[in-house]
């Protein structure tokens, strides 16, 4: 069984952006199918200039969800994640050789991922993937939100939020907000691939319904 990475583990709690902290917002579509072939680019981190932030969810039809990103400078890497349901957290190089996993019985996989937990696993510049899955105590159709953070260094000017759209399921008339993006899948879909904006409050306080659920 996978170690759980939830909201009630010991990692660090995830963070809305300071003060003084640009912030920037990408709008997503949610992914079909997805593999690490077809991993949603989340932007590229450097150290004390970028934090990169996924708010996204995993629903019935989904098996996994690959999130890409870019070390542009060697150095330590600080990985924070938080989900209201138990999940499976893997990183891996552009080659595909896994390089942490939080599966507890994954052995030294696991000791890298405890490290980046701590800011304490030193990767080299190049393109890395984070693969999200249910852990094995969850059943495989279970919806479940998540959110990831991922920075290096002790600060940051850039604040990158990527929001994956829930899927669409009715009409847009009778849509509901996401519960944790707060947009709706119509907004979101027709902005996909657009790149960044600018938007002061594009993290304010997105991680609140994880970070409040037991």
């Amino acid at each position: 069984m996978a170690d759980s990475v939830s909201s009630t583990t010991s990692s660090p709690t995830l963070a809305s952006t300071p003060g003084g902290v640009k912030a920037w917002q990408k709008l997503v579509a949610h992914p079909e199918s997805q593999t690490s072939l077809s991993a949603t680019d989340i932007g590229w981190v450097k150290r004390n200039d970028s934090r990169l932030n996924v708010v996204s969810n995993i629903n019935k039809d989904d098996k996994e969800q690959d999130l890409k990103f870019r070390v542009m400078t060697s150095g330590n890497l600080s990985f924070t994640t938080q989900s209201d349901k138990a999940i499976r957290v893997q990183l891996m190089n552009q080659n595909g050789q896994m390089i942490a996993d939080s599966d507890s019985k994954s052995g030294k996989l696991f000791d890298n991922y405890q490290s980046l937990l701590t800011s304490n696993l030193t990767v080299q510049a190049g393109t890395y993937i984070i693969k999200v899955t249910r852990d094995a105590s969850i059943p495989p159709k279970a919806d479940l939100n998540y959110a990831v953070q991922v920075k290096m260094g002790d600060t940051f000017n850039n604040d990158y939020v990527t929001r994956i759209a829930a899927k669409q399921k009715t009409s847009a008339v009778s849509q509901t907000l996401n519960p944790v993006t707060g947009l709706m899948p119509a907004v979101l879909s027709a902005q996909n691939n657009k790149g960044y904006t600018f938007d002061p409050a594009a993290n304010a306080a997105i991680f609140d319904v994880l970070s409040n659920k037991g």
